[in-house]
């Protein structure tokens, strides 16, 4: 079996490239800026890294495909890095598209969306789905811009907003038309607290 880019294998044993780590990072961190797979592919050749295959020319289907790559969580990028890199790629190539906006599992009208806010910056919260299919919420500011924008705004799980939510509400079970009626605004808090303000 081929070792995947960014590890190597020594008889059984598989570790981490740090080489290609590098490479791997410089490619993450140039997306998060705003740089185009064109302009990354141009960013590399320009200061001689190596591809994959070991060449000097860069594809943008190759750089497409590792930033894509979910096997570099946790190891070489952190599961928030990544999961910036997967909203901000849906986010693009909804812009990009001729056709009409497809649904994004980053980006769902249920009854949270619009409620939640970072108490920090005060964007909004975005609905995610993880790989393992957890849903999470995160502040878009920080999913978009990152921690210079807005360093302390946690990831929160829907399961754990929605307790948070039937407990302050006094609720039997989770009531989505209740919770339209009576909550005005949620301020997510650093620490993952939920300050409720309810409708007048």
């Amino acid at each position: 079996m081929k070792t995947i880019f960014g590890f190597i294998k020594n008889e059984d044993k598989i570790s981490v490239d740090k080489e290609a780590v590098n490479t791997i990072n410089l490619i993450a961190n140039l997306y998060l800026q705003g740089f185009s797979l064109g302009s990354i592919s141009n960013t590399l050749e320009d200061k001689g890294y190596l591809s994959p295959s070991g060449k000097t020319k860069w594809s943008r289907s190759v750089i497409d495909s590792i930033l894509s790559n979910s096997s570099y969580v946790p190891c070489i990028l952190s599961e928030e890095l990544f999961y910036e890199i997967q909203f901000i790629k849906e986010k693009r190539s909804n812009k990009n598209s001729d056709k009409s906006r497809k649904a994004t599992r980053y980006n769902s009208k249920n009854v949270l969306s619009g409620l939640l806010f970072c108490e920090e910056c005060g964007a909004p919260y975005r609905r995610i789905t993880k790989s393992n299919g957890e849903v999470v919420w995160r502040c878009a500011n920080r999913v978009e811009n990152g921690k210079r924008f807005c360093y302390s705004a946690p990831t929160i799980s829907e399961g754990l907003i929605k307790s948070h939510i039937i407990m302050a509400c006094s609720l039997i079970q989770w009531d989505e038309c209740i919770v339209r009626e009576k909550i005005e605004r949620i301020n997510v808090t650093s620490n993952r607290n939920l300050i409720i303000f309810n409708r007048t």
